[in-house]
């Protein structure tokens, strides 16, 4: 079984885009993902 701090596997692309419109920002910021698949999920941010 999982431990609940443990990191995800990849990222959840569509719980994080409804996250993230619901920021309602202007400037920028800084987002750390803490997923075993980094690379492959940052892009999938990149491409969303």
């Amino acid at each position: 079984m999982k431990k609940p701090w443990s990191h995800s596997q990849s990222i959840r692309i569509s719980e994080f885009m409804s996250f993230y419109d619901k920021l309602d920002r202007d400037d920028i910021i800084d987002i750390m993902l803490e997923v075993e698949d980094k690379n492959l999920s940052a892009v999938k941010c990149i491409k969303e």
